[in-house]
């Protein structure tokens, strides 16, 4: 089966999570879906249902520095992963 290329994009914030779909060969990306459920476990179902759905290849994470204490108040084993912050 060839690669298929696609790449899930997260951006993270307290309220919601923004999910975008991106394409490595048509080099082009869109917003997918907006995942608003408060509870963590309804948050991560939801991710988990878009991984079995699309297949990416790769996932991309946004974490500027000023929201990353937030984000790892979300995801706290994440701590100190990807930044320095």
């Amino acid at each position: 089966m060839p690669e298929t290329q696609i790449v899930l994009g997260f951006d993270v914030s307290l309220n919601r999570l923004g999910v975008a779909i991106g394409n490595r060969i048509t080099k082009d990306a869109r917003p997918l879906v907006q995942i608003n459920h408060a509870d963590k476990s309804q948050r991560f179902a939801q991710i988990a249902a878009l991984i079995d759905q699309w297949e990416p290849e790769a996932l991309v994470v946004g974490n500027a520095c000023a929201m990353w204490s937030a984000f790892t108040a979300v995801v706290p084993g994440l701590r100190g992963v990807y930044l320095p912050c």
